[in-house]
């Protein structure tokens, strides 16, 4: 194993933070019994509705309620579902 060299004083970027107000929407504007679909590949799947999870989560701690979504992986797709 090569040794790693400890860099000094080299600055750090700022934080690239992805906008969030797109998906918190259609949180937001949906009525429980309401579904969404995300087409993606297969791949990423698992990847995808994880970032889902914690998007609904966040929004629901950001919101303050208690609202509750169920994903599953579809063909082509995830699928999301307000179910309370």
């Amino acid at each position: 194993m090569e040794k790693i060299k400890i860099d000094k004083n080299v600055p750090m970027p700022g934080r690239i933070r992805q906008k969030c107000s797109e998906i918190y929407k259609v949180f937001e504007n949906m009525k429980v019994g309401d579904s969404f679909a995300i087409p993606i590949t297969d791949e990423k799947a698992s990847t995808t509705r994880n970032r889902l999870y914690m998007s609904a989560r966040n929004f629901k701690a950001y919101k303050g309620v208690s609202w509750v979504f169920a994903s599953r992986i579809i063909e082509n797709g995830i699928r999301i579902w307000r179910i309370s």
